[in-house]
């Protein structure tokens, strides 16, 4: 087990000096912005800070962990679908770097289960569960000899796929067995034709929701609160999209866009194309 710790220990510090290799100097190089996902003003503004910080105030940082609440019920999903048995395997600790990095941050949203943030932790939760109940039942059967080792597996096995069935009402997955989710709604209806209405092999500025519809034919840049650099922009009056700070803002930004030489190609469902020579 100590090994294994060794090992842990290893893969956050690699997972660590990679992060900062590519915020330091990978997305720089390719003319990106290393500060765009800097999530912890709160604490400090570059990562020497946040250390001083950590170092000075420890307890209230460990308290930030768990506050508010709902970092506490997005670490409760994470846990329980392995009935905790990931508790007791050091694989858990693969998954820490990717925690904090959520659970410290000023980002609402990464304190959530509502999007994606959670599949890689998930995924090694499940591995450091199975670990982890393969190490109980050892442990159990050293106690009682007589106990099943097959036995208690299966046992796990059920109770943990019984536990996926009864959180799967609780996230998007739901929606595969409902009719609803297979009927072509107005607005996505839109949205295809708005990626037709773009031709092919240009560079489009589009909103964050349509891009990767996009990224096969065209060079595709985020749509944001920035001046324009691409001829073709597709934006949204209708549904607010990331990273703009509220709808008012993207319907102010087309009509500045308009000012700015921008003529409406198409225009449906709140989704606008805009094309300057």
């Amino acid at each position: 087990m100590q090994k294994q710790v060794v090992y842990g220990v290893m893969y956050m510090g690699v997972g660590l000096a990679y992060t900062g290799l590519v915020l330091a100097v990978l997305i720089p190089a390719v003319g990106g912005d290393s500060t765009m996902y800097w999530a912890y003003g709160h604490l400090g503004g570059n990562m020497s800070a946040v250390v001083v910080h950590v170092l000075s105030d420890p307890l209230g940082v460990l308290g930030s962990l768990f506050s508010p609440q709902v970092k506490l019920d997005t670490l409760a999903f994470l846990l329980w679908p392995t009935l905790l048995a990931c508790l007791f395997s050091p694989l858990t600790l693969i998954a820490l770097p990717q925690l904090l990095e959520r659970m410290l941050s000023d980002r609402t949203q990464w304190w959530v289960t509502d999007f994606h943030h959670s599949a890689i932790t998930v995924a090694v939760l499940f591995c450091a569960g199975v670990d982890g109940a393969a190490r109980v039942i050892r442990w159990a059967r050293r106690r009682e000899p007589g106990l099943s080792e097959r036995g208690a597996s299966l046992l796990w096995a059920a109770a943990v796929c019984a536990v996926a069935l009864t959180l799967l009402p609780r996230f998007p997955f739901d929606q595969l067995i409902r009719p609803g989710f297979y009927e072509k709604h107005p607005d996505v209806v839109a949205a295809e034709q708005v990626v037709a209405a773009v031709p092919s092999g240009v560079v489009v500025e589009a909103v964050n929701h349509v891009g990767p519809r996009l990224s096969a034919r065209t060079t595709v840049l985020l749509w944001e609160d920035r001046p324009p650099t691409a001829p073709w922009i597709v934006a949204d009056t209708a549904r607010a999209a990331y990273p703009w700070g509220s709808l008012d803002r993207q319907r102010q930004r087309v009509d500045e866009l308009r000012s700015q030489g921008y003529r409406v190609v198409y225009e449906r469902e709140g989704y606008v194309v805009l094309h300057r020579t």
